[in-house]
């Protein structure tokens, strides 16, 4: 039987990518990576990721249009704005698998604040890369895990939009190009605050600090939500210990091959694993703006 449906959920930069591509080795399994504008066709023209609609009409859109994609496949499906989005993905999938990736905050933050000061959020250049060209299948992806990961998504944009979504998502092209004139447009999830982010180093830490604090609350509610059926992985440990990564296929009912597992980890470059050992000057500013902020609630 076809296992449940497996979503990744976590902060960009938190270790999704590398646990979406580890679960992709499962047998009969595809890997929609980073659908972001099929999820986005529940709040145009909103920019704000965390404003969407929850209805029936919605999640029906989304799982058919995943579902078709997926094939006969077990759907493994990966897209970090979706942390700010617990009700949208339970609506949709109410029977997934849910695998909640974390990392220590301050690398997560210190990670997003570069990231954000290296690259833009939206260019030409990675909306072409995401949404276009051919994509692999399932069976031809190697078992390998090299450098940074340039994320294409799985999906091509006519696989995520129906001629009857293109008149919104022109709006919403035209309320990213707007906000990219009137202000930074940061990486990643994009909350409500969005224009708060700022273009330097010091605003950067803030926004950031605050979004990742944010995204453990929307967590919690992920764990509320699905109960024994969502799982906590802590990058720095599936990275260093395979059987770890062998319960993961395991808890997600994924038969995989281990020798290929094997392989995978294997492959996984040195400074990988090198970055959860020590701070780096931007970990140590992002922690200390992490403790300042205290509790924190939505």
């Amino acid at each position: 039987m076809k296992a449940a449906p497996v979503i990744v959920i976590g902060m960009s930069r938190s270790g999704t990518t590398f646990v979406s591509e580890l679960l992709a080795l499962g047998e009969g399994t595809f890997l929609a990576a980073e659908p972001h504008l099929l999820w986005k066709c529940t709040s145009w023209p909103r920019v704000a990721d965390d404003h969407y609609q929850v209805s029936a009409r919605v999640a029906e859109t989304v799982r058919s249009r995943l579902a078709a994609v997926a094939g006969g496949n077990t759907l493994i499906e990966k897209s970090p704005p979706t942390v700010l989005r617990p009700h949208l993905v339970e609506s949709v999938f109410p029977e997934a698998t849910v695998v909640i990736v974390t990392l220590d905050p301050a690398r997560v933050v210190a990670s997003n604040v570069r990231k954000a000061l290296n690259e833009p959020a939206v260019g030409l250049n990675i909306f072409w890369r995401k949404y276009s060209g051919r994509h692999p299948a399932p069976s031809s992806r190697p078992a390998r895990f090299s450098g940074e990961m340039k994320v294409r998504s799985t999906v091509s944009l006519r696989q995520q939009l129906s001629m009857s979504m293109l008149p919104r998502f022109l709006v919403y092209g035209v309320a990213i190009s707007y906000a990219r004139l009137r202000h930074a447009l940061p990486f990643g999830p994009r909350p409500s605050y969005w224009r708060t982010a700022g273009a330097d180093e010091s605003d950067l830490l803030a926004y950031y600090a605050r979004l990742v604090r944010e995204s453990e609350l929307h967590i919690e509610t992920f764990r509320a939500l699905y109960g024994d059926r969502a799982a906590m992985v802590d990058l720095a440990t599936i990275q260093e210990d395979e059987t770890a990564a062998l319960d993961l296929f395991s808890f997600c009912n994924l038969r995989v091959d281990t020798g290929l597992v094997q392989e995978a980890m294997g492959s996984i470059p040195p400074r990988f694993r090198e970055v959860h050992r020590r701070d780096s000057p931007l970990d140590v500013k992002a922690r200390r703006v992490l403790d300042g902020l205290g509790p924190f609630r939505l």
